[in-house]
C-alpha cells in the first residue's frame, strides 16, 4: 500500500533535510554512551580471559567462578592480590612428584595440591631458572619468598631430575613443573644439583639459556646445620659432630658429605666449564636472613622481573631468628618458615671451630677469586653467624 502523503513527506524531510544531521549526531551519541557504560574498568577482561598488569603483560587467567565478580575493578589491585585471586577461588597448582625435599619439609599443602574445583590455565614448561644449591644454604627460604611474585611459577617439591631421575626423560621432568602462562618464569629448586658432577652438562643440554641461582652460606655454619638436620631425623647411634669431623690421623674428613659440600671452589669449577659466570647469580645466604628484601631485589632483577617483593613484605621473627612474611593487600599471607628452620645448633668448642675455619679458608679464597665476590666468611669466626 502506498503511504500517505504526510508520512511520505516526513520520511523525505528526515533523509534530505536538516533532520538528517540531527539523526546522525544522535546515533553517534548513543554509540559513545553504550561504549562508556559497558566498560566500568580500564582493565579489559572477562571470566576465562587473562588479566593484564599495568605493563600490558599477562598476570593470571581468571576462570569462571561464582565467587568472582566480573564487575570487579582490577586496576586498583596490586600484583600480589592478583596472584592470590586463583587461590581464593579454589584454583591451585598441580602437586609435584615428591612430597618432601632434602630438608625434610612436607609440601603436601594448599600451595602444591591439585584442586577439583578448577585448574590454572596454561601449560607446564621446562624451567627458565633453577636454584641449584647449596643444601642448608637458604634455598627453601628463597623459593618461598620469590614465589610470591605474580610472574613466578615454582614447583614445590624438589624434582631431583638432574641428579637422581635423569633416566625418566625430559618429558617427565616437564610434567613436574606447574602450569604457567606466557611471560611467567618457571622455577625449580634442587640443592643436590650443585654437587652432582654431571648436572651442569645435563642442564645445558636441556637449555643453554637457563638461569642458575646459587644460595651460599658460610661453609662452617652450613656443615653444622647439615649435621643438626641429620640429628633431627632420629638416626640411632649417630656419632657426635666432632667424632665424625676428624679422621684417625687428626685431619678433617674432607670426604664426609657434610664437609665436602662446603668445598665451593671444587664444585663451581664444574659449572663454569659449561655456563658463563654471568648466567649464575650468587645469593648471600646470611644476608637473605638478615635483609631478605635486598637479596630478593637482586633475584627479581636477575630473572628479568619487575621488582614487586620489597622490604614491606617481611618482618623478623625474634624467636626463630628468621624473617617471616607479613599480611599483604587484605589477604592473610602471613607466614613463617617451617619448624625445620631455625633449629638450635649444638655448642662446638672454639678450637674445633678454628680448625674448621682454617680448613675452609684456602678453599674460600679460591672460590672468591673464581666468582669475583668476597663473602668474608673468615671474619665470622667467634660471631653470632656461627649459631
Amino acid at each position: 500500500m502506498e503511504p500517505s502523503n504526510n508520512c511520505w513527506r516526513f520520511r523525505r524531510k528526515c533523509t534530505n533535510g536538516p533532520c538528517r544531521y540531527i539523526a546522525l549526531i544522535s546515533s553517534v551519541f548513543v554509540v559513545f554512551y553504550m561504549l562508556y557504560t559497558i566498560q566500568p574498568s580500564t582493565v579489559q577482561y572477562s571470566p576465562g580471559s587473562p588479566l593484564l598488569n599495568q605493563h600490558g603483560t599477562v598476570i593470571k587467567s581468571v576462570p569462571s567462578s561464582p565467587k568472582f565478580s566480573p564487575t570487579m575493578k582490577l586496576n586498583n589491585m596490586t600484583p600480589t592480590l592478583l596472584e592470590r585471586l586463583p587461590f581464593e577461588m579454589g584454583v591451585q597448582p598441580r602437586q609435584g612428584n615428591a612430597s618432601k625435599s632434602e630438608d625434610g619439609v612436607d609440601y603436601n599443602d594448599k600451595n602444591h595440591q591439585s584442586s577439583k574445583s578448577g585448574t590454572i590455565k596454561g601449560t607446564s614448561k621446562l624451567p627458565d631458572a633453577i636454584i641449584i644449591g647449596v643444601k642448608k644454604g637458604g634455598t627453601r627460604a628463597l623459593l618461598e619468598f620469590i614465589r610470591l611474585h605474580p610472574d613466578v611459577r615454582a614447583s614445590g617439591p624438589e624434582t631431583h631430575y638432574f641428579d637422581r631421575y635423569y633416566d625418566r626423560g625430559e618429558e617427565w621432568y616437564r610434567k613436574q613443573m606447574p602450569p604457567s602462562l606466557e611471560g611467567q618464569v618457571t622455577l625449580e629448586k634442587t640443592p643436590g644439583y650443585f654437587v652432582t658432577e654431571k648436572a651442569p652438562e645435563r642442564i645445558y643440554k636441556m637449555s643453554k639459556k637457563v638461569k642458575l641461582i646459587l644460595v651460599l652460606r658460610n661453609p662452617v655454619t652450613r656443615a653444622i646445620s647439615d649435621y643438626v638436620q641429620t640429628m633431627s631425623k632420629g638416626y640411632k647411634n649417630l656419632k657426635d659432630f666432632e667424632d665424625l669431623l676428624f679422621e684417625a690421623n687428626g685431619r678433617l674428613s674432607s670426604e664426609w658429605g657434610v664437609i665436602r659440600i662446603g668445598l665451593y671452589a671444587k664444585h663451581i669449577r664444574n659449572w663454569l666449564k659449561v655456563f658463563p659466570l654471568e648466567q649464575i647469580l650468587f645469593v648471600n645466604g646470611e644476608n637473605l636472613i638478615k635483609n631478605p628484601h635486598e637479596e630478593l631485589i637482586r633475584v627479581q632483577t636477575f630473572l628479568g622481573l619487575d621488582v614487586v617483593i620489597d622490604e614491606s613484605y617481611f618482618y623478623h621473627n625474634e624467636t626463630k631468628g628468621f624473617p617471616c612474611l607479613k599480611k599483604k593487600d587484605g589477604f592473610d599471607t602471613s607466614k613463617c618458615l617451617g619448624k625445620t628452620k631455625g633449629r638450635k645448633h649444638p655448642e662446638i668448642r672454639p678450637d674445633i671451630l678454628r680448625k674448621m675455619y682454617e680448613f675452609y679458608e684456602p678453599w674460600n679464597k679460591k672460590f672468591y677469586k673464581m666468582i669475583g665476590t668476597d663473602f668474608h666468611w673468615e671474619d665470622q669466626f667467634g660471631t653470632e653467624h656461627e649459631r
